[in-house]
């Protein structure tokens, strides 16, 4: 808002100001290149930010991927613990029946064996009651001696019967007594593994509740990192439209008639006569990792004539007018340091920035072609000494290399 605001001021103070004297409309061109100047570093910062967020919002996302894998395999961890517990508690209510089937087998054979006891008892003690008596009656009562022994076998046969009967049924029983115990034996384990897969379960509930929670709050990142990502790319666009804006004023301004009368200039003077090296020529280039329009050409000369430098020999790479003209403005910004605007008629004009101090010209000053206007250094926005020399054509920047210099 602040720079629509300062931007308004300015188109009306365009409007008011235009058919005034060039210096006046210099300086108002001086306020318009520091507005640019600003703009550009705060859009420079927004970039900053942005690029700082969308490569948090890259990390983010790799994490949120992670962490939603680890999310889906907690879950079907506690998917399958649940499982192993269902299919647990079915094999202990079975191993349950088999020990309660076992009981009523051994209640029952126990029963039984009650039962064959208690004849042979029954038995045992009426012949104890009778005596041998009753071993003679029943041998005696025999018709024959083949009939005694008949009689005889017998006896001992029921004995026989029942003693090997009342064996087998206390074997059975104790046979049944041992299975059952097996079964509780096994039963013990299957709850024992109840017990360990349900303390797995609780924990993977706990881990997966956890990495939830995780993804919760990388979730939560997120969606503030694209609502800063979408405020910073408004911004973004606000000011590239606040920088639009000003550019198309300082256009008008430099495409007034009383700038660009008269005839171009015949031919070029070279503006720094101490050397040629170019450090960084005219178009697109990287700065700081992002690419960025370079409107003019770098020169710069050796550090021997630069006098902030320790290999500074006393002369230093002086710039020079490259045609005739008038100074429209010779100022000092953050971006281009102090520098100088030459308008030579027919639409050119010619910008010298860097320059290591105050120029040696004003505004409205009439220079010559090859005169002394400054020199050589590295202040603004700049990484070493050179000069960032500019040609304008009807208020464009052009390639200065598109021309001859004497």
């Amino acid at each position: 808002m602040k720079s629509w605001l300062k931007i308004g001021a300015l188109v009306l103070a365009v409007a008011l100001l235009v058919g005034t004297m060039a210096p006046v409309l210099a300086q108002e061109l001086d306020d318009m290149y520091d507005e640019l100047e600003r703009i550009r570093q705060e859009m420079e910062k927004v970039e900053s930010k942005k690029d700082q967020t969308q490569s948090e919002l890259s990390k983010l996302g790799l994490e949120l991927e992670e962490y939603t894998a680890l999310l889906d395999q907690a879950r079907y961890r506690l998917d399958q613990l649940n499982l192993e517990i269902e299919e647990q508690e079915d094999l202990i209510d079975e191993q349950e029946k088999d020990i309660e089937d076992k009981q009523q087998e051994i209640a029952e054979t126990e029963e039984h064996l009650d039962e064959q006891t208690g004849y042979l008892e029954q038995r045992m003690r009426a012949m104890y009651k009778n005596g041998a008596v009753s071993y003679l009656e029943v041998m005696f009562s025999a018709t024959s001696f083949s009939d005694f022994l008949s009689r005889l076998k017998f006896l001992g046969t029921i004995i026989a019967s029942d003693s090997e009967l009342i064996n087998e049924v206390r074997e059975t029983r104790d046979f049944l007594a041992r299975e059952k115990i097996e079964l509780e034996d096994e039963l013990d384990l299957l709850v024992e593994r109840k017990a360990q897969l349900e303390s797995d379960r609780s924990k993977a509930r706990a881990e997966e509740s956890k990495i939830a929670e995780l993804v919760d709050q990388r979730k939560e990142q997120e969606r503030k990192l694209k609502t800063a990502l979408a405020n910073q790319e408004q911004s973004l666009g606000g000011l590239e439209k606040d920088y639009d804006e000003l550019d198309r004023l300082v256009t008008e301004i430099l495409a007034q008639e009383e700038w660009n009368s008269g005839e171009a200039p015949s031919g070029f003077t070279w503006p720094v006569p101490v050397t040629r090296y170019i450090s960084s020529p005219f178009g697109w280039r990287t700065i700081y990792g992002r690419p960025n329009w370079h409107r003019g050409i770098d020169i710069a000369p050796s550090h021997r004539y630069w006098p902030a430098s320790v290999n500074y020999q006393g002369t230093p790479a002086y710039i020079v007018a490259a045609a005739p003209g008038e100074v429209l403005t010779s100022a000092y910004n953050s971006s281009y340091g102090w520098y100088v605007l030459i308008a030579h008629g027919g639409g050119y004009a010619t910008l010298y920035a860097h320059q290591h101090q105050r120029p040696m010209v004003s505004v409205g000053d009439i220079v010559t072609r090859g005169q002394r206007i400054g020199i050589v250094g590295s202040t603004g926005n700049s990484t070493g000494p050179h000069l960032h020399f500019e040609v304008r054509v009807n208020s464009e920047p052009v390639n200065p290399m598109n021309f001859h210099y004497n």
